[in-house]
């Protein structure tokens, strides 16, 4: 999903928005659920291209 809505983004930032739906854990719950995830790609500990996949409010 991520990769997605890397390629169908048109802006030139580091960072886009994921949105998916998923099933929550537990095993009660059946119905999916909207999830929005930011995936941002950077430089790493020895600059190589890292990317970080994360909730929205996270930095």
């Amino acid at each position: 999903m991520a990769r997605a809505a890397i390629q169908g983004s048109r802006g030139g930032g580091d960072r886009v928005t994921v949105e998916l739906y998923r099933i929550p854990r537990g095993g009660r719950a059946r119905q999916p659920r909207r999830a929005r995830l930011a995936a941002c790609i950077g430089p790493g500990d020895h600059v190589e291209p890292v990317m970080t996949i994360s909730q929205t409010a996270e930095d």
